[in-house]
């Protein structure tokens, strides 16, 4: 097969979303072609496991082994998707499902050992890995949440996914959420709140910012838990119970808050509502400017759905403005400081500001680990290049 009409193939690939050109054609330089007649096994759940599959073309569905030996479908991947992850990354090397071509299919498999390379000199590939294997967990748990006891799923098998019923929506929107049981920090309320399951998330584009497009409902409105009885504000980031000095700032705020339920499903304006809740409440009990600055820039995703330029802004500056003071206070590991000099970047240049995106991309370009993180660095190098040739062309 021709290397560009390969590489054009793996593209479309979730995988290798937000990855340059060429480091994509340079991954399929190092990928192995395999055809598999229709109806054929690929591998047997138990087998050594040393490839990666990505669907070229065809379809191939996971099965799993039940104690009496029945194999049950828990899982059908088409062009584009990829599986076979799990037993590269765990201890045992083994296969946890077994996996037949339910069509002629054409697969590229990655190697073992290439991957690994890989994840390591590219950033991006691992978040895009990462993301997958959680999205898998998190599918389980929902259908663990949704099973008596008897016919649970094993939670170890992250090969487990979702069956075919995830391409029919419910007729019932209820039905497209679990209530997830949780503890107000504050006053020690126990209560349940909505959240979205897994298996309905369906993002449909990325902004440069990290905005996800969701199609049909919006996890982000569900971020933000708001206790129903002192109207406390948290995330899955701030659960733990508050200390004494904390908990002392956070009630003279929530004593003023309006009460309100927000332990139901959620429209738009009370989406933002809550992160309003979430801003107040979390400054009051004095936590990290890093997620102050996060709770800012999803209230202005929420406005920029709405195309509210004007409070999209708004927000957006508040958010740089947490984000510095939260480089002059805070530690951040390599990692997390790249991809956050990067996201900096990319607000300045959103707000029209691009002699300060330049300068925080070109943090990025220079950071001691940029090497380590080449994927991010690159779409520094790509977004500090591109803004530059648009000042020179407005320049003249």
């Amino acid at each position: 097969m021709d290397i560009n009409v390969q590489t054009e193939i793996l593209k479309r690939s979730s995988l290798f979303k937000n990855l340059p050109d060429y480091t994509i054609r340079n991954i399929a330089e190092n990928t192995k072609i395999i055809t598999f007649p229709q109806d054929t096994i690929l591998f047997n759940e138990g087998d050594n496991g040393d490839l990666l599959y990505i669907i070229g073309s065809g379809s191939v569905t996971l099965y799993k082994n039940t104690a009496t030996s029945k194999e049950v479908p828990v899982y059908k991947h088409q062009t584009g998707d990829y599986f076979g992850e799990i037993a590269l990354l765990n201890e045992t090397g083994k296969r946890t499902v077994t996996a037949k071509a339910e069509a002629k299919s054409l697969l590229f498999g990655i190697p073992g050992e290439v991957l690994m390379v890989l994840l390591q000199q590219n950033g991006t590939l691992a978040i895009n890995l990462l993301k997958n294997v959680s999205a898998r967990l998190d599918a389980t748990y929902d259908q663990l949440a949704r099973q008596d006891a008897n016919s649970a799923l094993p939670i170890t098998d992250l090969d487990l996914a979702l069956t075919d019923e995830t391409t029919a929506l419910p007729t019932d929107i209820n039905e497209m959420f679990y209530d997830r049981k949780l503890e107000c920090p504050h006053c020690g309320t126990k209560f349940t709140t909505p959240r979205v399951l897994t298996k309905h998330i369906t993002i449909e584009k990325s902004d440069d910012d990290f905005c996800n497009y969701y199609k049909g409902l919006n996890p982000i409105y569900y971020d933000v838990a708001v206790c129903p009885q002192c109207s406390f504000a948290f995330t899955d980031e701030t659960r733990e119970p508050l200390g004494a000095n904390a908990a002392t700032g956070v009630k003279r705020v929530v004593d003023s808050l309006p009460k309100k339920d927000y332990c139901k499903i959620r429209n738009a304006s009370q989406a933002k509502e809550t992160f309003v809740l979430a801003i107040k409440s979390q400054t009051a009990a004095g936590s990290k400017q890093s997620l102050i600055a996060k709770l800012y820039l999803r209230l202005a995703w929420l406005h920029r759905y709405e195309g509210d330029t004007v409070n999209e802004y708004k927000f957006i500056e508040q958010a740089i403005k947490h984000y510095e003071i939260a480089f002059s206070r805070e530690n951040f590991n390599p990692k997390q400081e790249i991809m956050l000099l990067y996201l900096v970047g990319e607000l300045y240049a959103r707000i029209g500001d691009p002699k300060m995106a330049i300068n925080w991309f070109n943090r990025v370009v220079t950071h001691p680990q940029k090497q380590v993180f080449i994927g991010i660095v690159n779409r520094a190098r790509d977004r500090w290049q591109d803004i530059r040739a648009e000042m020179k062309n407005a320049e003249g």
